[in-house]
Parts: structure tokens; C-alpha cells; sequence
């Protein structure tokens, strides 16, 4: 298992999330169809990194719910 800082799955999301909110702030006005880009190049890195994902994150045990057994 891995610490959860070292995802990059994690970060990637974290990072299009963060896009997102700026995104609805108003910060970037970019023309409607770099949403549906953004989408789909979020879609298929998630995919790609799930597919070479081979660890996984301390704290979350196979069915994806915490595990509360390993003392934190």
C-alpha cells in the first residue's frame, strides 16, 4: 500500500476539480466545447492510470470502503 500523496490518479482529480470550481467562478471564460474536451481527456487519464494502477492506497481496503481496522 501507498501513502495517498503519491496517487496520481488522486491528483489528477484534484487538479480538475480545482479547474472546475475556477471554472464556475468565472476565472476562465474559455469557449463551451473546452468543457467537453476537459471531460473527455479527464475520462481517459482516469482510465489510463486505472489500468496501470497496481498499489493501493493505506487506508482503503479492496471494496474501496476505509479501513478502519488499521488504527487510523
Amino acid at each position: 500500500m501507498k501513502p495517498w500523496y503519491t496517487s496520481k490518479t488522486l491528483w489528477v482529480n484534484i487538479i480538475a476539480l480545482a479547474g472546475s470550481i475556477l471554472v464556475g467562478l468565472g476565472v476562465f471564460t474559455e469557449p463551451q466545447w473546452t468543457a467537453g474536451l476537459a471531460g473527455t481527456v479527464l475520462t481517459v487519464t482516469n482510465i489510463i492510470l486505472r489500468l496501470t494502477t497496481g498499489v493501493g492506497i493505506e487506508g482503503v481496503d479492496d471494496a474501496g470502503s476505509a479501513d478502519n481496522t488499521s488504527g487510523g
